[in-house]
């Protein structure tokens, strides 16, 4: 049982660091997000119709990862909520 509790933890944490690197935020108004910016730095995002550029490169490169980190946080969150729940009304610890 404490694999699968160190398992939950592992999904928070990778959720939570997730949910920082792929956060949708303009970085100088050339980058979407942190990954965008420290993994891809070559590729800026040209200045004519900048905010609907940031937003296509994002949603189309980027926001499944933010969105997939937010599911893997709501699910380890669950899921360690659920087994302290039940270990609590078998009168475990």
């Amino acid at each position: 049982m404490e694999n699968k509790k160190l398992i939950w933890w592992t999904m928070i944490l990778l959720g939570i660091l997730g949910g920082i690197l792929f956060f949708p935020l303009p970085i100088d108004g050339k980058f979407t997000c942190f990954f965008h910016r420290m993994a891809l730095p070559s590729q800026t995002i040209a200045a004519e119709d900048h905010g609907k550029q940031l937003v296509d490169y994002y949603v189309h490169r980027f926001s499944f990862f933010w969105w997939g980190s937010l599911l893997l946080v709501s699910a380890g969150i669950y899921l360690l909520n659920k087994k302290n729940n039940l270990n609590k009304q078998k009168g475990l610890s």
